[in-house]
C-alpha cells in the first residue's frame, strides 16, 4: 500500500519537523506511517497528534503490532491517544505499575469516560498486590467516581487521610456516602480541633448523614456556601433555620447571594417566613405564618386539587398558627422530595 502514499513516507525526520502532521490527511497519515517507524518514535508522534481520527489510526497500528495487548512501555507513551481506546482495548493493556497508572490518569491528556477510567483502574487493581493506596488515589483523583462502591470500600482510612483533596462532586450519593465513612475514620483523631477537622472532612461532606451535619453546627465552624451546596439535598431539606444559621455562622449572608440555587429555594419554601426573618438577610419565599390582620380567614377549596394529590407526591400541609386569638388554617403545597 505504500505506493498509495503520495505526501511522503513518514520517517523520524518527518516526525521531528515542527509542522508535522499538518501535511497529512487521515488517509495519507495511515498509508505513509509504517508501524515500525511509529513504534520507534511513539512518544514524539503521540505528543504531536491531537486529531482523533489520526489517534484511531495510531491505536489500530499498535493493536496490529501487539495483537495480544499493548505492553507497559507502549501504554506509558500513549498520551492523549489513550482516550480513543475502547474498554476492550484497555482490558488487554499491561497496567501493573503506579507509573503507568499515573501516566494514563494525567488530566492534561483529556477526560476519560467513566467506563474507560473504570477499565484502566480495575486493570491495575487486577494485579496481585496493587491496591488503592495513597499514590494511587492521588493519581486517580476525581476518576474515583467511576469505581463501584465495593471497590471504594477497600480504601483504607490511612490511605485516604494522606491524599490530596479531590473533587468528588461527580460521585453518586452512595459513592459519596462510602467515601465519607472512610474519611470520617481517617480524620477522627482531629476531632478535638473542630476547625482542622472541618477543613479535612469538608470535601467529603456530600456523603454525610443529617445527624453529622447537625453535630457540626454546634462546633462553631462557619461552613462556606460551596460546602453547604455540596451537601446531600435530602440532608439540607432536613435542617432547621437555626441549625443552618449555626452551621454557616459568619457566612450566613451567602444564602441570600445564592438564593436562586434550586436546593436553597426548595429549603426556603418549607421554612416558616417568621423564622427566615430572624436571619436578617431578607430571604423571602417561606411559609407565611404571620397574621397581619384579624379579617376572616380565606377558605380554599382543596377538592380542585384532589386529583393532583393522588397522582403525585404533592402534599397539602395544614399549618395552624394562632395569633391574637384568631386561628387561621393555611394550605400550602409541600415541596416535592
Amino acid at each position: 500500500h505504500s505506493s498509495d502514499c503520495t505526501v511522503g513516507t513518514i520517517t523520524s525526520v518527518t516526525i521531528e519537523d515542527e509542522t508535522f502532521p499538518i501535511d497529512y490527511d487521515s488517509t495519507q497519515f495511515d498509508l505513509c506511517l509504517d508501524v515500525t517507524v511509529l513504534n520507534e518514535n511513539l512518544a514524539a508522534v503521540t505528543e504531536k497528534v491531537v486529531d482523533t481520527s489520526f489517534q484511531m489510526i495510531i491505536l489500530n497500528k499498535l493493536n496490529q503490532l501487539y495483537p495480544s495487548g499493548l505492553p507497559e512501555s507502549v501504554v506509558q507513551l500513549l498520551g492523549s491517544t489513550s482516550r480513543v481506546a475502547n474498554v476492550s482495548d484497555i482490558s488487554k493493556w499491561s497496567i501493573t505499575t503506579i507509573d503507568t497508572l499515573s501516566s494514563l490518569m494525567n488530566p492534561d491528556d483529556g477526560d476519560w469516560t467513566s467506563d474507560q477510567s473504570k477499565a484502566v483502574i480495575m486493570k491495575y487493581l487486577s494485579v496481585e498486590g496493587n491496591t488503592l493506596g495513597m499514590d494511587e488515589l492521588n493519581a486517580i483523583d476525581s476518576n474515583l467516581c467511576s469505581l463501584d462502591i465495593s471497590v471504594l470500600k477497600t480504601i483504607t482510612a490511612d490511605s485516604l487521610g494522606n491524599t490530596n483533596t479531590y473533587d468528588i462532586s461527580s460521585c453518586s450519593t452512595d459513592q459519596k456516602s462510602a467515601l465519607y465513612s472512610i474519611a470520617n475514620s481517617s480524620f477522627s483523631s482531629e476531632r478535638s480541633d473542630p476547625t482542622t477537622f472541618f477543613l479535612l472532612i469538608s470535601p467529603y461532606l456530600g456523603g454525610a448523614p443529617v445527624e453529622d451535619i447537625r453535630a457540626l453546627s454546634t462546633q462553631n465552624i462557619s461552613m462556606d456556601i460551596s460546602t453547604f451546596l455540596s451537601l446531600n439535598p435530602a440532608v439540607i431539606m432536613d435542617l432547621s433555620v437555626s441549625t443552618v444559621q449555626d452551621l454557616m455562622g459568619v457566612n450566613i449572608a451567602d444564602l441570600k447571594t445564592f438564593e436562586e440555587s434550586s436546593v436553597i429555594q426548595a429549603w426556603v419554601a418549607q421554612q416558616k417566613q417568621s423564622e427566615l426573618n430572624t436571619l436578617n438577610i431578607d430571604l423571602q419565599g417561606g411559609i407565611d405564618d404571620i397574621n397581619t390582620s384579624t379579617s376572616a380567614p380565606v377558605t380554599i377549596d382543596v377538592n380542585t386539587n384532589a386529583t393532583e394529590s393522588h397522582t403525585s407526591t404533592t402534599a397539602f400541609e395544614s399549618i395552624t398558627s394562632s395569633s391574637q386569638g384568631t386561628s387561621t388554617v393555611v394550605f400550602c403545597q409541600g415541596v416535592d422530595r
